[in-house]
This record gives C-alpha cells, structure tokens and sequence, in this order.
C-alpha cells in the first residue's frame, strides 16, 4: 500500500485531489497501523496478577510464622538462660557435695572390707589355737577314760588383741550435722 501512495515531492504535477486522497490513506495506514500495535501491546495480566497475589500472600504467611517461631525460640533461650540454667549450676554444685560424700563411702567401704579381712584371719588364728572344732572334742573326751582324775592340762591362754577397726567419724566427721539436717541417723562403726 505504501508503494501505490507517492510523497508530493517525488511527482511535480500533482493535482490537490490527489494529495487530499494521499494524506487521507496515509491517515488511514497509520490509523490501521496503530491499531495493530495497539492489538499487539494489549495483554491479559488479570490472570498472572491473581496468582502473583496468591504466591505474595502465602510467602507473607509463611514469613509470620517464622517470626512467631522466632519469638518462641528467644523466649525459650531467655527462660533457659534466666531461670533454668542458673537452677542447673546449683544442682551441680549440690551434686558435687555428693560426689564427694559418695567417694568418702568408697573409702570407708574399702577400710571396712581390709579391716573384715583382719578379723577373718583372727578368727581363723582363735579357731586354730582353741582348738573348738566340735567333732575333736568328743574324740578326745571318749579317748579319755570317763572317770579318770587326771588333771585337766592347763590350757595355753593367748592375749587376745583386738584390731583397730573404722570409724565412721573418721570418714564422714561432720556427721551429725548432716543427721539434724535430714533428720535421719547414721549407724557408725564402734571402736
């Protein structure tokens, strides 16, 4: 169409008509032209638009929840580090005094057993030096006539030494002070 309209410069013999009906097609070209540009530019965005707000909505969601987690855990650090935490320390530190009482009673139960094997070899000595086995007795006493005057032989007296043994006090020596604080009493080893 642009071929069959001619500029007024090209021909020199132009009627006025003739530019008339030229500017009026060149008019209606551009008119048609924009048109179709115009066609062409047109886009549907309702579409995209709703599912762009949808997606803003549910990542604003999602951004709220984790805010509110986010305040939930700094309570939570703030309760553990304020309250909890400073409970626990004092927990531990009480529990040290019980680890210390509990290795006091290793102590004293090692003392009990080596002062339990010195009596056991005591009293394995006795029984070898009196002789008390009671089967030995009555073979002895029938050997021996009924009614002989024999003078019964003295028997050898060996000094019986006792042992030193534990004493509570010497492990735990505050012990009463801790019987009137739990009100409980304590069975301590005699001397």
């Amino acid at each position: 169409m642009a071929d069959e309209l001619q500029s007024p410069d090209v021909t020199k013999n132009v009627l006025p008509e003739e530019v008339l009906e030229d500017k009026s097609k060149l008019n209606k070209l551009v008119s048609e032209l924009s048109d179709d540009y115009s066609k062409y530019m047109k886009v549907d965005v309702t579409t995209e638009k709703s599912i762009l707000e949808d997606e803003i909505e549910e990542i604003l969601t999602r951004l709220d929840e984790f805010t509110s987690l986010v305040d939930m855990v700094r309570g939570d650090n703030a309760l553990c580090l304020n309250q909890t935490l400073p409970e626990i320390h004092k927990k531990c530190s009480e529990i040290e005094k019980v680890f210390h009482q509990v290795d006091r009673l290793e102590d004293m139960v090692k003392a009990i057993k080596q002062n339990l094997d010195v009596m056991e070899d005591k009293v394995n000595e006795a029984e070898v030096h009196l002789d008390t086995s009671s089967v030995k007795k009555l073979f002895n006493s029938l050997q021996k006539p009924l009614f002989s005057k024999k003078a019964a032989e003295p028997k050898k007296q060996i000094k019986y030494e006792p042992p030193v043994i534990f004493r509570t006090e010497d492990f735990f020596p505050n012990s009463n002070t801790v019987e009137e604080a739990t009100g409980t009493t304590e069975i301590t080893g005699s001397s």
